[in-house]
């Protein structure tokens, strides 16, 4: 597979930079990816307390952000 080295912005083609092709964001790498890694050890020492973790933050989210903020998520998990 080849990867791209044009893009249509608009209806008008842009070239991207060859530095840009292939490199990657460490500090975006490594901070996604602790979060993922300390889900992943939450959920393999203990799932109830993931699941109480993640009930909690659903609830903050819905008491702050309203009814937007919960029809937006569910949303997200029945599609």
């Amino acid at each position: 597979m080849e990867i791209p080295t044009e893009v249509l912005v608009g209806s008008e083609p842009c070239t991207l930079r060859k530095s840009a092709i292939g490199k990657l964001d460490w500090s975006t790498f490594w901070i996604s990816g602790g979060f993922f890694l300390l889900f992943l050890i939450i959920a393999l020492i203990d799932l109830k307390t993931l699941s109480g973790l993640i009930g909690g933050a659903f609830s903050w989210g819905t008491h702050y952000f309203g009814l937007y903020w919960q029809v937006l998520m569910l949303l997200t998990f029945a599609s």
